[in-house]
């Protein structure tokens, strides 16, 4: 295997891109300016050269150059969501999968789609979880995330050479778990799962069905034989690392020490068998027989998004602000600041628009330089996972997050909350929350269906109980303070726009509202529903409009009006079924229901909207992990801020 390393070592993956051109502009859809953030990182894989690391995220496939760390390819982002990846072992080819259950090879130097294949399934979810090439580069082995249907493939026809089957085709209840397969070097057997405990070794020959292993405790997620092909480790969740002797299949050891929440197993290129063990703020890399622990790389790079260790002894730990990396005989590890972030629920531009701030699911706020793009955005941790940003009077951003039944507002940037507001009673926990700064009136929804108000003129506490039955999931405030909308999705599935002052109800949307935003103005709400959008008017409390959306652009629930209120922008979730590679946002004009102009992006939800304060941009943050800028200047007119 070294000689045919040694033999590639100048393959280099093809780019089209200038090594002086921003990465946030690559692969930029149609009247996108700039992509801040890279997608959260999902499988990485070394090249066979041990030159570059390929990243899957949801929105492409990354390529870095491993000595520096920094870009120089994005692939397969016209559909995006890639979800595992392998590289042949002359390292010509690179296969690639993702959430839809498509399978790309690309010719690496070239940078060209050799052959695209869809798995057979007949599983509702098609995901594709594990990649896996045969020794000799002809075949390539394809595990779903829902089922235990194992397809070998031709990589050069595309057609489907054999299915192999597990003891259940349908595994849907082991959601999220890794499918791992791997070849034997031999290139005689193929070890892949059963059940999320069980592998099955089968004969590449006469696709008969060897052995059966049931002995590991825990959920397997990763497959691996010795260079000698007599050994086959597996490593997993919460079950240790086993090791059976492929000619008996008899558990040859068990190593129990390993209790981290997952282990992965790779043999080096002379058989000596290294765990990589991670958690949400550690991983580290053991050499198992000898119990040495080579590598350790603990939280302070942020919570371990991924980790990797190659046969050849390079170790790559992804944590949600910097990259760290070792090769043999580091002492320590070679850091590098990364733009790899979690998917934004709220984001909102600085007065000036050049500063971005983004409320990213258990990650905090992070701000970005719209100027500098390539810089890493500042990052600021915050308690809890719920957070929304939103601007001051004066201009300073503020944050509002959840933590259980606390719910605290912070000036972003400094550690000390302007606001805490704890619930005495153990069994109240907050589900949403809602900050305006104009006299400092919180807004807080809970899972029993009760709404929690506090400060506002005059400052007080409020409480209306039994608001809905059930979840409080969403609630906004008007700009004026009068209304407040409050919406249950998983309880009683209702909507109601409440007064502020006296805390009685006023009126009742229709079922089934997802989301709302009011007006600049605060006299008109945008109600997303699954397939439409409602224009309310708040003091008629009729519907003024009716915005029917396509059926590839349904659940509409990302909404924002335009600084002027006359026009609406509106950002859908991806949809199973419908067919769709990228989700829509429309512009809307407000006084006509005109759809002025559509967007397509992001390959998943978009979570939220938010235009800059001259109008001039719209930002869309996605579930794809990335915020991307859109131009609105050749749609809106030039008054669009006043």
């Amino acid at each position: 295997m070294r000689d045919l390393i040694n033999s590639y070592e100048e393959l280099t993956p093809f780019h089209d891109v200038l090594a002086d051109v921003e990465p946030a502009t690559w692969a930029l859809p149609e009247g996108a300016t700039l992509r801040l953030g890279r997608g959260r990182v999902g499988s990485m894989a070394f090249s066979p050269d041990g030159k570059h690391l390929t990243v899957t995220t949801k929105i492409g496939l990354w390529w870095y150059e491993l000595t520096t760390m920094q870009p120089v390819a994005l692939w397969e982002t016209e559909r995006g969501m890639v979800s595992a990846i392998s590289f042949s072992h002359d390292g010509q080819r690179i296969a690639t999968g993702n959430a839809d259950g498509t399978i790309k090879v690309w010719n690496v130097q070239q940078g060209q789609c050799l052959a695209e294949m869809e798995r057979q399934t007949h599983a509702k979810y098609k995901g594709v979880s594990c990649l896996a090439f045969a020794p000799d580069n002809l075949c390539l082995a394809v595990t779903g995330v829902k089922d235990s249907i194992v397809g070998l493939w031709n990589v050069e026809s595309g057609t489907q050479l054999i299915q192999y089957y597990g003891a259940s085709q349908d595994v849907s209840n082991f959601c999220g778990v890794i499918r791992p397969v791997a070849f034997s070097p031999d290139n005689r057997l193929l070890a892949c799962l059963n059940t999320a405990d069980t592998i099955s070794i089968w004969d590449l020959n006469t696709h008969v069905c060897l052995a059966t292993l049931n002995e590991y405790t825990g959920v397997v997620e990763s497959l691996c034989f010795s260079p000698c092909a007599g050994y086959l480790a597996a490593g997993g969740r919460h079950g240790g690392v086993q090791v059976w002797d492929t000619n008996t299949w008899k558990i040859y050891k068990i190593y129990a020490d390993y209790d981290m929440a997952r282990v992965s197993l790779v043999y080096s290129q002379d058989g000596v068998l290294y765990a990589t063990e991670t958690s949400d703020n550690m991983a580290r890399v053991t050499d198992i027989e000898q119990e040495d622990k080579g590598w350790t790389a603990v939280k302070e790079i942020g919570n371990i998004q991924s980790a990797k260790f190659s046969s050849d002894c390079q170790f790559v730990v992804a944590g949600t602000k910097e990259w760290m990396v070792w090769k043999a005989g580091d002492s320590q590890p070679r850091r590098f600041p990364h733009a790899h972030t979690y998917f934004p629920d709220s984001v909102v531009f600085s007065p000036d628009r050049k500063t971005l701030a983004a409320a990213c699911w258990n990650d905090g706020v992070k701000l970005w330089n719209i100027t500098e793009p390539s810089q890493p955005p500042i990052h600021f941790d915050l308690p809890g996972k719920y957070h929304r940003v939103s601007l001051s009077s004066d201009g300073t951003f503020l944050a509002t997050g959840i933590d259980e039944n606390i719910v605290k507002v912070w000036n972003v940037g400094d550690n000390t909350p302007l606001k805490t507001l704890a619930f005495s009673e153990k069994d109240t926990v907050v589900r949403s929350a809602a900050f305006s700064p104009r006299s400092n009136l919180i807004a807080c929804g809970d899972y029993k269906g009760n709404l929690h108000l506090w400060g506002g003129q005059p400052e007080g506490k409020r409480y209306i109980p039994a608001a809905h039955q059930g979840v409080v999931d969403f609630v906004a405030l008007s700009p004026d303070e009068r209304y407040l909308v409050s919406v249950s999705v998983h309880g009683s599935q209702d909507s109601r726009l409440w007064c502020v002052e006296s805390g009685e109800a006023v009126d009742m949307f229709p079922a089934n509202i997802r989301t709302v935003a009011f007006s600049p103005c605060g006299h008109k709400i945008a109600c997303g529903l699954r397939k439409q959008i409602l224009l309310w008017d708040v003091d008629r409390c009729r519907t003024l409009l009716t915005l029917p959306h396509a059926q590839q652009s349904w659940w509409p629930f990302a909404l924002a009006f335009s600084p002027c209120g006359k026009y609406l922008a509106s950002g859908a979730w991806w949809h199973r079924g419908m067919g769709i590679k990228k989700v829509a946002i429309r512009l809307w004009d407000v006084s006509t229901g005109e759809n002025i102009a559509t967007f397509r992006g992001h390959p998943t939800d978009v979570q939220d909207l938010t235009f800059s304060p001259d109008g001039m941009l719209l930002a869309s943050g996605s579930y794809d992990n990335t915020v991307l800028l859109w131009n609105m200047k050749p749609y809106l007119q030039t008054d669009v801020s006043s």
